[in-house]
């Protein structure tokens, strides 16, 4: 019953609802960050003392969203032991507060009808390749994040009825939306 242990059990279970893509930060996090502090510990003894020690060695590092995760993670696995059967508390739901908030970063929009004509009318202006100028012009229409248009395919596209299929599995969706979304 170390952490490290009952870690892959837990990992094991759950990386078939998730990406591959995303199943493998997760484990990567708790390879990097929690088994080398405390992976062989048996996860009784583990106190919230021990899990925050880790959190704050990843946050020294500037990166407070992994030090974040990484208790999430690890939070995560004491959850699973707890349903697994074994008499034991989560220790990181003591330490939720003791972590460096990320600061939030606003991603640039424009809302109003004034700037949008400005940014429509220097797109009409850009003086670019015909592949970034033809992006641009799509954008607003289509509404896509930039990676699903960059991705585009033409047999995705249907010119005579004006329409283009963006596939489920492009979308930001869950596993089984992406799979079996429409």
């Amino acid at each position: 019953g170390s952490f490290e242990e009952v870690s892959r059990c837990w990992f094991e279970v759950k990386k078939g609802q998730w990406m591959e893509s995303y199943s493998s930060k997760v484990i990567r996090r708790l390879e990097l960050h929690a088994f080398p502090r405390f992976g062989s510990t048996p996860i009784a003894e583990i106190t919230p003392k021990t899990v925050l020690d880790a959190c704050r060695a990843v946050e020294r590092n500037d990166t407070l969203e992994t030090a974040h995760r990484l208790r999430e993670h690890c939070s995560c696995v004491f959850r699973f032991a707890i349903a697994e059967g074994r008499d034991l508390r989560d220790p990181c739901q003591d330490i939720r507060d003791a972590l460096k908030r990320p600061a939030v970063k606003h991603f640039a929009a424009v809302t109003k009808p004034g700037p949008l004509a400005v940014l429509l009318r220097a797109i009409d202006c850009y003086q670019g390749s015909f592949v970034v100028r033809s992006a641009l012009q799509l954008t607003p229409l289509l509404m896509l994040r930039p990676g699903e248009l960059r991705q585009a395919r033409w047999e995705e596209f249907d010119l005579d009825n004006g329409l283009f299929y963006v596939p489920s599995s492009r979308l930001k969706r869950t596993k089984v939306e992406k799979q079996n979304g429409q």
